[in-house]
């Protein structure tokens, strides 16, 4: 689905502000060529049909923008730009109706820069919609988390009272037959693996489930190891 960046109504103000510009065809197609990316865009267009308005001309530029707008969007900023930068229209002036027709490029101007500060409000909405958007999914995300780590913990909590052996082999990884080789055996390779020295140079969080995991196998080897009677 094509992503739209500018209202019906922009480009349509853009396209009049454009076509009220400029009377000369080659007035037109100076500013093109100083507005468009890619000079072939403008060569593309057909200018040597002399029966062919400059009106049908910009036509034809719009459409071919309209088909690709994501990629033509820094063209028609840039088409904006130089439009509301314009405080003279020399080609306009060399007419016998001049004054209408210098009346008509300065209103469509106008008409233009109103439809870029209500695009300009759009976008600050589109942005903060999405701004909301992302932090209530983020907030819904970590609520999520929460309730299961909470979940877990409850599990834990109720199978270390009915079930202490099974909880403690749990955080040692025991699986199979349990015997005071492999708990020994397990319980060095836990407490080798989360020992907090490994743990010095990373962050803070790190190092205290570094400490936090540590103190759960420990306890976990205390019991088993009274258990099995190891010593």
């Amino acid at each position: 689905m094509a992503v739209k960046h500018f209202s019906a109504t922009y480009i349509k103000s853009l396209k009049e502000a454009v076509i009220a510009a400029f009377w000369y065809k080659n007035d037109l197609k100076e500013f093109l060529s100083a507005s468009l990316r890619n000079p072939s865009v403008v060569n593309s267009l057909d200018w040597k049909d002399r029966e062919k308005r400059k009106r049908e001309i910009v036509g034809d530029l719009f459409s071919l923008m309209a088909g690709d707008e994501s990629n033509f969007a820094p063209d028609i900023y840039c088409l904006t730009r130089g439009i509301l930068e314009m405080t003279s229209y020399p080609g306009l002036l060399k007419l016998e109706d001049a004054e209408k027709r210098l009346a008509k490029a300065v209103s469509t101007r106008e008409a233009l820069r109103s439809c870029v500060a209500e695009h300009r409000k759009n976008i600050e909405a589109d942005k903060k919609s999405r701004d909301y958007n992302f932090l209530k999914a983020e907030y819904e995300r970590r609520k999520k988390e929460d309730e299961e780590r909470n979940r877990r913990r409850a599990a834990d909590d109720e199978l270390r009272k009915k079930n202490p052996a099974k909880y403690y082999g749990k955080i040692l990884r025991l699986k199979g037959k349990v015997t005071r080789e492999t708990v020994k055996e397990r319980y060095r390779e836990m407490i080798k693996l989360y020992h907090p020295d490994k743990f010095n140079n990373l962050d803070e969080e790190f190092i205290e489930l570094a400490k936090s995991r540590s103190q759960q196998i420990n306890e976990a080897y205390e019991y088993l190891k009274n258990k099995f009677g190891i010593h």
